[in-house]
């Protein structure tokens, strides 16, 4: 179809071909995901500033007067191309053993976690992409602040083991979201998956690493926070299986001799190391032989 297109753009005035098969090629891991089919974000940007340009270049090359509109000026009316100062790194060429950038392309690549998180284990796709920018008009400093990025992306600083069967179905590399209510308060996470352990006798024996985690928040109101761990308090205090501890004191001690009269007497509940005294509305006192007779 391509070829089709091109012959007539060859032998008609009015037929114009913009090329993004031949414009796209040095860009092609930054613009195309793992399937080479479906477009990154970087990809989508890039394809509509490119047949943007080239529909101006085309209207200017008829003799259609064209000019470029302030974005802040395009409304509904009007149709406005605002052409912007592109800074990249396609000139540099770069490569220390693990990270590398090939001249002509603007990404950066990492030898080593493309071995550990791709599934595809290739060399030409199915790298794991994040696009990245910076406020620069300085192309050493562009660089120097993506390669420190990308360090930063690729490098595990803690791992978590969560069993398969509370994940969803997941490859390594994937990116997903948990959820850990054994800690109080609970935990929340999202992480990528950098192994899967698997098992055909034992599903207890199924696991996935999680690495690269960032904590993110439960949504939920302080005022719920605060109540729910009260309730988890009252809960330990329930459910604990160990017995509950008493003891009393007296404020003229456990011997009296004529002169005393009175004491007061202060009981202290305990279960399982916790102070529940104060769970108690009321506290009742008897003598032994008023509960005798």
């Amino acid at each position: 179809m391509t070829g089709e297109i091109r012959k007539a753009a060859e032998n008609y005035t009015n037929v114009y071909l913009l090329d993004w098969d031949s414009f796209s090629k040095p860009n092609w891991t930054s613009y195309y995901g793992s399937d080479e089919v479906h477009m990154t974000d970087v990809g989508y940007k890039a394809h509509a500033e490119f047949i943007a340009s080239g529909i101006y270049e085309v209207l200017n090359a008829s003799g259609v007067e064209v000019k470029p509109i302030p974005k802040d000026q395009v409304g509904e009316d009007t149709v406005g191309f605002v052409k912007k100062n592109y800074v990249g790194i396609e000139d540099i060429e770069y490569d220390d053993g693990r990270f590398y950038s090939l001249k002509g392309e603007s990404s950066i690549q990492d030898r080593e976690a493309n071995q550990q998180f791709s599934r595809y284990q290739s060399s030409t796709f199915g790298w794991v992409t994040r696009p990245f920018t910076f406020a620069t008009n300085n192309v050493n400093e562009l660089f120097k602040e993506s390669l420190e990025m990308l360090k930063k992306w690729s490098t595990p600083s803690v791992t978590y083991e969560v069993p398969l069967s509370e994940l969803p179905q997941c490859d390594v590399g994937d990116w997903v979201d948990i959820s850990d209510h054994n800690f109080n308060p609970a935990l929340y996470l999202t992480a990528q998956v950098i192994e899967l352990h698997e098992s055909d006798t034992d599903e207890d024996l199924e696991y996935a690493v999680l690495s690269n985690y960032v904590e993110v928040g439960s949504g939920l109101p302080d005022e719920l926070l605060s109540l729910k761990n009260d309730l988890s308090n009252v809960k330990q205090v329930l459910t604990t299986e160990r017995s509950i501890q008493s003891s009393v004191s007296s404020s003229q001690g456990v011997v009296f001799d004529g002169d005393v009269t009175s004491t007061i007497l202060t009981v202290k509940v305990m279960h399982n190391g916790i102070d529940i005294t104060n769970y108690a509305d009321t506290y009742k006192w008897w003598r032994v032989s008023d509960a005798l007779t």
